[in-house]
């Protein structure tokens, strides 16, 4: 009696514990097969400083809401263009919009801030042979969980070494600064020349109804942000430090006297401004006066 007793409490216990193992699998977040964090796609988001441009933040889109990310479940590596692996200094992770800008509630998109520095993983490429900035064409970078650290999309765990790699180009990179730029081109033929310009413009909000007329800062490039790309021109010399959209900001000099600021406007040559005409610096030898092939057309 006893031993029927017995296989019936172990027969009662192992049906439970089978019952009991079932039910958490259905329930607990599934891990992910592979070491592979499984996002859609990515982009890196650009930003203007003092000495260039910099990638300053990257954002990963998923299929499904993303939860469990914390400042440190990250770390980022840039290669590619840069020669080697080159890590990144991870300062913020979170939920965002698929710009970046982040969210309270749970979304598709990550992004994650990094710290930035002088030369350190420019967007841009500096060709010697034409002396001008030209952007990156394809950017190589790698996210990897920290080790402890996890997140989950939907039901799917990730865990450290999980990692995602992707190749950024031309249409995953944004530039939230001059999105509200107007942008725009003029085309000159006076004086027997044939010579189209790019613009970009800003207007401080309610510069239309304010007290007077506003100031216009008229902004000409250097030598190295000539193109046909005005953002070359915006983020390499950070004009965009003349609008109210950068910690710089110098609006505030303008908005006095009941003015709402000051316009903004940005014009960049295919050259540059000191263009003689051939491509050459016109350094006023001779007769000691500086033109330019470009004045009539401004």
């Amino acid at each position: 009696m006893k031993k029927i007793i017995a296989f019936s409490v172990t027969l009662a216990l192992s049906l439970a514990l089978v019952l009991l193992g079932t039910a958490i699998s259905i329930t607990a977040p599934k891990t992910a097969s592979a070491a592979t964090i499984g996002a859609t796609k990515a982009c890196v988001i650009v930003q203007g400083y003092e000495w260039g441009p910099a990638m300053s933040k990257v954002v990963l889109e998923f299929d499904d809401d993303v939860m469990g990310v914390e400042n440190d479940t990250f770390a980022v590596s840039f290669s590619g263009a840069y020669g080697g692996s080159q890590a990144r200094t991870v300062t913020a992770a979170y939920n965002s919009d698929e710009n970046g800008v982040k969210s309270e509630d749970p979304t598709h998109y990550v992004a994650i801030e990094m710290s930035v520095k002088y030369n350190a993983n420019s967007p841009f490429s500096y060709n010697m042979s034409t002396g001008r900035n030209t952007w990156v064409q394809s950017i190589a970078f790698t996210v990897t969980v920290n080790s402890g650290k996890s997140f989950t999309v939907g039901d799917v765990d990730y865990q450290g070494g999980d990692t995602f790699s992707y190749t950024a180009r031309e249409a995953d990179r944004k530039v939230p600064q001059t999105a509200s730029w107007h942008k725009d081109t003029v085309h000159y033929t006076g004086e027997g020349k044939d010579i189209t310009l790019q613009r970009a413009s800003w207007a401080p909000e309610g510069a239309d109804s304010d007290s007077g007329k506003n100031p216009l800062v008229i902004w000409l490039h250097g030598a190295g942000e000539g193109g046909t790309d005005i953002d070359i021109d915006l983020l390499g010399n950070e004009v965009t430090a003349l609008t109210t959209e950068n910690e710089t900001n110098v609006q505030h000099y303008f908005a006095e006297y009941g003015l709402a600021g000051a316009y903004v406007l940005a014009v960049q040559t295919p050259t540059m401004w000191m263009d003689d005409g051939t491509g050459n610096y016109n350094n006023g030898s001779g007769s000691g006066k500086q033109e330019s092939y470009y004045t009539e057309a401004l």
